[in-house]
């Protein structure tokens, strides 16, 4: 089974409903073949509502179809068990709850088995709705279309299961947000073929459709407009916009499955489903989308309690961060103690990272935090040439800080005017001669400008020569502890 990242792929419908304003904001078709028969499917229908108008009705009219069975009309039944939508909520919304733009939805999801009487190469599968949201703004004459969603099936090289979505495809958007924003969709491919995205153009009915028209300036490949346009890749799905233009955009993904042939030796095309929705664009954010306001479970805002003895330090944010803004090696932070020393970081990893944001995370240390202190964890410019990116579009400042208490650690007498260290030459070349007061076990630890620890050591001898002529060029922290004591030093290597 593999797991897959990509973009709201999108769906369209129509039926026999009244030219009511249209309640549906989305949808798509997938199927799924029954374990131990030879063509039972089932099919799932998921559709997408605008919650501020009327509620769907508790069953919907499916037709399946292909060049060698005229197929037939399936009815397919509600399966929440309210007998209403589920509301949909986004990790985070961006935009400002009072603009008129900001939609909010629910899915309904309809399922039906049916029995297909053959194998065939084009089996499709399809859904119609005779209107169409008519505040659309990237599409000719929104509200005198309808819709249309398909999905289609080749079963002639054996039995085929479609993608389907484990995350939902609703999302918000701020115009003119300072840095682009990576979009991801999770879906698993059940049956481990390989897939294909791309996008599409919206549909109406009816079958097999007819392709509605783009508003000028917009097209398949750029359903949004934006800063430094859509980057769209075909193979995750995922796709990269700083949206520019405010507005209530459509926009359909595609996914095509294949499947290798041992017969002929090639690839073939075995499946295709899509997904279309309708989401907003807005051009006041709200007040946190541009802020970094940290909810620190338990805690004052940007202040974290630390127990004595850790060797982590884990926070939660408000707003989820983009997981392909964060550096695992830890550059994207600094730690000072409450005497401006840096403390090591290791390393740095999110707490779940699934659908391309995470909310939690990890920062491990190289040594544990045995004094009571007052740290500052800072914000700075990764190896990646960025700071951390939030879901809303807007990057972290470089030097916002958080407070971190480190409470509760017994007086173990650590004093760091208490140790005596004679050590030369400083600056030095590749050489640091170290003479100490006893023999007793010391941890001898160097730290980078960032905090990085560069050198471990444990000795028990009263003079050492540290060899460092591995280093590059620059600052570094010297640190000798004990039990009881700690030293640390300031040392230049030119």
């Amino acid at each position: 089974m593999r797991y897959l990242f990509l973009y709201f792929l999108p769906i369209l419908f129509y039926s026999n409903s009244s030219k009511a304003l249209s309640t549906k904001v989305g949808g798509g078709i997938t199927y799924e073949h029954v374990s131990g028969t030879t063509r039972d499917y089932l099919i799932k229908l998921t559709l997408y509502q605008d919650l501020s108008k009327p509620n769907f009705n508790s069953t919907q009219s499916i037709n399946y179809t292909s060049s060698c069975d005229p197929g037939a009309v399936l009815v397919a039944t509600l399966t929440n068990p309210s007998n209403s939508g589920i509301p949909i909520q986004a990790p985070y919304n961006c935009a400002n709850q009072s603009q008129a733009a900001t939609l909010n939805i629910a899915k309904w999801v309809y399922e039906v088995t049916v029995t297909l009487p053959m194998n065939c190469s084009d089996w499709n599968f399809y859904w119609s709705d005779s209107t169409r949201d008519s505040s659309i703004t990237n599409i000719v004459n929104p509200g005198h279309h309808g819709i249309l969603i398909k999905s289609w099936l080749n079963n002639n090289l054996g039995q085929n299961s479609s993608p389907f979505f484990v995350s939902e495809p609703f999302r918000q958007f701020c115009a003119n947000s300072p840095c682009p924003l990576s979009i991801y969709q999770s879906v698993i491919e059940p049956d481990g073929d390989s897939v294909i995205f791309s996008l599409g153009e919206p549909l109406e009915g009816p079958f097999p459709g007819s392709v509605i028209p783009w508003e000028n300036g917009y097209n398949t490949n750029h359903p949004i407009t934006g800063t430094s346009g859509l980057n769209f890749n075909s193979t995750t799905g995922t796709f990269i916009l700083a949206a520019s233009n405010p507005g209530q955009i459509i926009y359909k993904g595609i996914i095509e499955e294949h499947r290798y042939s041992q017969l002929t030796q090639s690839w073939h095309p075995i499946g295709r489903i899509s997904r279309e929705i309708i989401f907003p664009i807005v051009n006041n954010c709200d007040s946190l989308a541009s802020t970094w306001s940290l909810n620190l479970v338990g805690n004052k805002p940007k202040e974290l309690e630390i127990a004595c003895n850790s060797n982590t330090v884990e926070f939660e944010s408000t707003i989820p961060i983009a997981c392909n803004t964060l550096v695992s090696d830890g550059s994207d932070f600094s730690i000072f103690r409450s005497n401006g020393n840096p403390l090591p970081i290791l390393s740095v990893s999110s707490i779940g990272c699934s659908s391309g944001f995470f909310t939690k995370l990890k920062i491990n240390l190289g040594t544990n935090l045995v004094q009571n202190d007052s740290l500052f964890l800072v914000s700075k410019i990764g190896s990646d040439t960025n700071t951390l990116g939030n879901f809303c579009g807007y990057k972290l400042d470089e030097g916002d800080s958080i407070l971190l208490i480190v409470k509760s650690c017994p007086d173990i007498g650590i004093n760091e005017e208490q140790m005596s260290l004679d050590f030369y030459p400083n600056p030095f070349e590749n050489f640091i001669e170290l003479n100490f007061e006893d023999k007793s076990e010391k941890r001898i630890g160097l730290y980078n400008s960032i905090g990085n620890l560069v050198y471990d050591k444990r000795i028990n001898l009263q003079n050492f020569k540290l060899d460092l002529g591995f280093l590059p060029k620059g600052v570094y922290v010297l640190e000798i502890a004990t039990k009881e004591k700690a030293l640390r030093r300031r040392i230049v290597k030119k």
